[in-house]
């Protein structure tokens, strides 16, 4: 008889036994440039939402060298507890060695999640990892739930993000997965939590350190074009016609702090737009607090690149427009009239904001607060 039922349930005794071996919901905590990256403090609001479901202890992998200093920026992110491997041949990032180090912390400590940012370095780890362990990896995943048979639920878009599929993984430990960057909004640090820490010395041979980092060259990121950190986002798709048009969608966003002009595939595709500033499936995941979604009509693809923004404004001229069903304000209008309108008006707030300051500054009398 299987020991796997039609909704994945596992029901032998042995493999509940080996199962229950396995707890804790960990995250890598990847260090670039001398920083913690942004997708693995988000990766713990994702890990603190399994915890809550299943009571397991929230902790973060540090590899490297003398990256201890990250431990405290950890635990105020959410992790109980930070595991640091170190070790000189760690000091850059190597397929063979990071492999090695991490699967040898993991079989020892049996985490029942590992999670992983979705981006070039911590994806090929996550792969070589779960090859090296003997388990699966659910890739590209966008939300975790839990679901009422406590299992893990992995949700990855399909089919050119028409599709949503919900990934299990009742017979296999740990259960690992890469994460998009931008699909959890980071949580506020509480820099009063102090978590433990548990030093790791891997033992690495030189078959473990066939490559060799010999230097580190990075191409500047043109911060305009780093979307993925912007507060503010305005979005466009083919509503604006032409590529000189995205010139109304700069005016938009130099009128806030930290903003950047983004797009649909289809404006990068024809060369309005680098294809560096893309959201939806096949580009970046974002959330920023204020997305504008200009002239675009909302479709899945791109939606699940933007749908952890905090605030949505749509402006379209078509009613039925699939983005006016998820959006936060909806603005039924030709953008080429609507765009301007609200660039006056914000600079019309802006103004009459600063004159009250300046108000109540020169009014304030001598010695009052």
């Amino acid at each position: 008889m299987s020991a796997q039922s039609q909704f994945g349930v596992v029901t032998d005794s042995e493999t509940l036994r080996r199962l229950a071996e396995y707890k804790g919901i960990w995250t890598y905590a990847e260090v670039e440039s001398g920083q913690l990256t942004e997708v693995s403090l988000e990766l713990l609001t994702g890990a603190r939402s399994i915890a809550k479901k299943t009571g397991e202890q929230v902790a973060s992998v540090l590899v490297g060298q003398e990256v201890e200093r990250f431990v405290a920026e950890l635990s105020a992110f959410g992790a109980d507890k930070v595991f640091v491997i170190q070790d000189p041949r760690l000091r850059s990032y190597a397929s063979d060695s990071y492999t090695e180090a991490v699967a040898q912390l993991t079989r020892e400590k049996k985490p029942s999640v590992f999670l992983f940012g979705a981006n070039r370095n911590a994806r090929d780890l996550a792969s070589r990892l779960a090859g090296r362990l003997n388990t699966g990896l659910a890739a590209d995943c966008i939300k975790l739930e839990v679901n009422e048979r406590g299992q893990l639920e992995q949700i990855r878009p399909d089919f050119g993000g028409k599709e949503l599929s919900v990934v299990l993984a009742p017979r296999h430990r740990p259960q690992m997965t890469t994460i998009r960057p931008g699909s959890y909004r980071k949580q506020e640090p509480d820099y009063s939590r102090v978590s433990s820490s548990e030093y790791f010395v891997p033992k690495l041979s030189e078959n473990h350190c066939r490559i060799k980092v010999l230097k580190n060259v990075r191409q500047p990121i043109d911060p305009s074009e780093d979307i993925e950190k912007a507060t503010v986002l305005v979005s466009g798709g083919m509503g604006l016609r032409s590529k000189e048009n995205f010139e109304l969608l700069r005016r938009l966003a130099g009128l806030f702090g930290n903003a950047s002009v983004a797009g649909t595939r289809s404006v990068c595709e024809k060369g309005w737009l680098p294809s560096s500033v893309q959201v939806g499936q096949s580009g970046k995941t974002v959330s920023p607090k204020l997305y504008f979604a200009v002239g675009l009509s909302g479709a899945i693809q791109h939606l699940v690149g933007m749908q952890n923004s905090e605030i949505v404004v749509a402006i379209n001229s078509d009613a039925e427009a699939q983005i006016f069903k998820v959006c936060t304000y909806g603005i039924v209008g030709d953008l080429f009239q609507v765009v301007p309108l609200l660039i006056d008006e914000i600079k019309k707030v802006r103004v009459e904001r600063k004159l009250m300051r300046e108000t109540v500054t020169v009014g304030t009398p001598a010695g009052d607060p």
